[in-house]
């Protein structure tokens, strides 16, 4: 901003400058926000920025947003071969308002929310192909050191499921998704 010495004052062309580049700030700043929009017509201004970097895309959840929830469940069957009820292997933390600032069992949720993923992608395949898939055995791998952990005796196979479910919605109906083959508890290939 250019000032008149001794009068404080601004001139006419410093006055112009600061208008033209609030106007400008201001309309990138609506651009911005109407390019976040789901809809996708306030995307036509998006190919004006050939580089990607003038308008932003922030979109929360990304493109599509997931609108199910994840229960990844086991079951064990013991040595005199009783099978067990299914039970959840990962549970859901409880949300807090002290999450906004510091949750990171965040980062564990995702994870397993991302192996789930994969292993909706693995129902197609041969028996053998979706054992050794690298979602089916971490799984498998996380499962067996949580009963270790757990000092469960006694195992000797397991089993998890994948299911589908709308999360708080009641009236949904949960979706079995994934169901793996029985897993020998001692057989660890991946063992440390």
């Amino acid at each position: 901003m250019s000032v008149v010495r001794g009068t404080g004052r601004r001139t006419s062309g410093g006055v112009a400058l600061s208008v033209a580049i609030e106007l400008v700030l201001c309309g990138w700043w609506v651009v911005t926000l109407l390019s976040q929009h789901a809809q996708r017509t306030f995307d036509r201004l998006r190919p004006l920025d050939r580089i990607g970097l003038v308008i932003p895309n922030w979109r929360f959840f990304a493109p599509e947003p997931a609108v199910h929830d994840f229960h990844l469940l086991y079951r064990i069957r013991d040595l005199d071969g009783r099978v067990g009820e299914w039970a959840d292997a990962f549970s859901v933390e409880e949300r807090r308002w002290r999450h906004a600032i510091w949750f990171p069992a965040r980062r564990r949720e995702k994870a397993v929310f991302d192996v789930c993923i994969d292993l909706m992608g693995l129902g197609a395949r041969p028996l053998e192909q979706r054992a050794s898939a690298p979602s089916h055995r971490l799984v498998a791998a996380a499962i067996r050191r949580m009963l270790r952990t757990r000092g469960v005796r006694d195992v000797a196979e397991f089993q998890f499921m994948l299911v589908l479910y709308t999360g708080y919605d009641e009236n949904g109906v949960p979706d079995y998704r994934f169901v793996s083959a029985p897993i020998p508890f001692e057989e660890d290939p991946d063992a440390d």
